[in-house]
């Protein structure tokens, strides 16, 4: 157990890894939330578009 703790402490410098991964994480999470509801948008307005066309 202690060799897991020293290893995500990574020495000194887990203070500013693990909150910057962090960070990174939930930025790329966002980001791929943001771009599938932009997907469902827009296959729904094409969809509309095709159903009006015909």
């Amino acid at each position: 157990m202690e060799k897991l703790i020293e290893t995500l402490g990574m020495g000194e410098y887990g203070i500013y890894v693990w909150p910057s991964f962090s960070i990174a994480a939930i930025v790329i999470l966002i980001m791929l939330v943001m771009t599938l509801r932009s997907l469902h948008q827009t296959q729904k307005t094409l969809n509309e578009l095709q159903n009006n066309s015909n």
